[in-house]
């Protein structure tokens, strides 16, 4: 793998940090802790802040995660109304 792919592979993209933002406004509505919701899906607090900051992580973790939240996934994508 080439530096330049690799560097591009780090950076966090907006459709990441705009669902790591909606996981942590749902979180912080149902008045969990990262470490609380990370016990509810058996990962780390770590990894919660992670994907809240934006970093990448697989479809599978943002079910779980939604779904701890008592949301569909579909919710941590829908375009927000003005």
């Amino acid at each position: 793998m080439g530096k330049a792919i690799a560097i591009r592979l780090k950076e966090t993209l907006p459709l990441f940090q705009k669902v790591g933002a909606e996981i942590l406004r749902l979180r912080k509505a149902e008045a969990l802790t990262q470490g609380a919701l990370a016990q509810k899906i058996g990962v780390t607090q770590q990894e919660i802040s992670r994907v809240e900051k934006g970093d990448n992580c697989s479809l599978s973790t943002l079910h779980r995660i939604a779904r701890a939240l008592e949301h569909d996934i579909e919710i941590l994508f829908k375009e927000k109304k003005l």
